[in-house]
């Protein structure tokens, strides 16, 4: 890390993906609702709250780690594309972490877990 460039902020921490699935309308109990695109999209709290800062007009710096699979790009490129100064350690073969999911219960209540992979 020579020649890092003065910033305003500097964030260390976690970065995550996050999936946008919209939907026509919000389902009724017990029912299903069909979609038609899911977008996955960077998030986290510190990166995002770094990136944040950067289109607040501060200099930012976001540290953190990164495994080698496609979310790794998916930061990497949006930290550069945003102007975020990035140090990100990659951990090679690190598997991804599961995604997430949110489902509903017979009594209306979010239900949050690991969603399964085959």
């Amino acid at each position: 890390m020579t020649n890092s460039s003065k910033v305003d902020v500097v964030g260390v921490g976690l970065n995550a993906t996050d999936t946008l699935i919209p939907v026509a309308h919000y389902p009724s109990r017990g029912s299903k609702v069909e979609f038609r695109s899911a977008k996955v999209l960077p998030g986290g709290q510190v990166a995002t709250a770094m990136i944040a800062c950067r289109q607040w007009g501060l200099r930012a710096r976001y540290i953190g780690k990164v495994g080698d699979d496609i979310a790794a790009e998916l930061h990497r490129s949006e930290f550069t594309r945003l102007g975020v100064e990035a140090h990100l350690f990659t951990a090679p073969a690190v598997l991804a972490s599961r995604p997430s999911s949110l489902s509903m219960t017979a009594a209306s209540a979010p239900s949050f877990g690991n969603a399964t992979t085959a």
